[in-house]
């Protein structure tokens, strides 16, 4: 059962960073500073997720192991979700206003031409945090082989995508790849998750 977990998480590490990968081989070193500026905020709405979140891995565990409760279990998920929306809504706000000339004035760079990117990243930041939800959402449901699909799906996209997107569009370019591959792992995670919930309500009428 560690296996999938351990490949999970490997690859999981790699697609997160997959970006600054990708940067080094086809930009300037400067872009890498860029990248990293407007990557610290969105690290910070995975971290402030964690915190929610981490608290509630014993009530979701519970929510799960009582099939009665499933409904909560689903519940607690949406919150948590619509919790992370908000996060990136205010976050947004806040640089597109005032963070890009703080971030600016931090790394000592001109991040101006990087509203836009910096808006995207912070949904991408969301995506992260959401993604790392249900890595524990599913490792609670003891669906580790999902979760490890879901991960080679990114992974194996992130080998392709980029160099498309980067050809066209440079940074943008790296910014919506990254949002994309995000995107298919979080769409994959909760595919798995409605289905065996699914799964699980079948179970529970026939029981009944």
């Amino acid at each position: 059962q560690c296996g999938p977990l351990f490949i999970s998480l490997f690859l999981f590490n790699y697609v997160v960073n997959s970006p600054k990968y990708e940067i080094e081989k086809v930009f300037p070193y400067e872009y890498q500073t860029h990248f990293n500026a407007l990557y610290f905020p969105a690290q910070v709405i995975f971290l402030l997720s964690n915190f929610i979140f981490k608290p509630l891995i014993i009530s979701m565990t519970n929510y799960w192991n009582n099939i009665e409760e499933h409904s909560m279990l689903n519940k607690l998920i949406i919150k948590i979700f619509g919790l992370v929306f908000l996060l990136v809504i205010v976050s947004s706000a806040f640089m597109y206003m005032f963070g890009i000339s703080i971030l600016g004035w931090l790394y000592q760079v001109d991040l101006s031409m990087y509203k836009g990117i910096s808006i995207i990243m912070m949904i991408n930041g969301g995506f992260i945090a959401c993604i790392n939800f249900m890595y524990f959402v599913l490792t609670i449901m003891r669906k580790q082989n999902l979760l490890m699909l879901s991960y080679i799906s990114g992974f194996l996209c992130s080998i392709f995508i980029f160099d498309v997107f980067i050809q066209k569009l440079y940074m943008w370019g790296v910014v919506l790849a990254y949002m994309l591959i995000l995107f298919i792992i979080f769409s994959s995670l909760l595919f798995f998750y409605v289905k065996e919930m699914s799964k699980t309500k079948v179970l529970s009428n026939k029981g009944g």
